[in-house]
């Protein structure tokens, strides 16, 4: 059952424990430790950012491994050349 709310500023719900507040015309809603709850484009942006770094992180991985696969390509070819010269790569001293 719905019942209203006379006065809302710093109301606490009983059941989930969330105080109202309203901060320069804006509701506000705080939870049960006192921590204010994110806005809506707050979240977005905090998921944007998430996305973002992702990414970052992705490409960076990427080129890490392009990086060593052409590392190993080019050991490959120095040991192929030891060995079309006659020396053994596996006994360098």
């Amino acid at each position: 059952k719905l019942e209203a709310i006379s006065v809302m500023e710093n109301w606490r719900s009983p059941l989930l424990g969330v105080r109202f507040s309203t901060s320069e015309g804006d509701l506000v809603l705080f939870h049960p430790d006192g921590e204010r709850f994110i806005e809506f484009v707050e979240a977005i942006e905090q998921r944007d950012r998430a996305l973002a770094e992702k990414e970052r992180e992705r490409l960076e991985k990427e080129q890490t491994q392009a990086a060593l696969e052409e590392e190993r390509k080019r050991n490959q070819q120095l040991r192929d050349r030891l060995i079309q010269l006659g020396i053994d790569p596996e006994n360098l001293s």
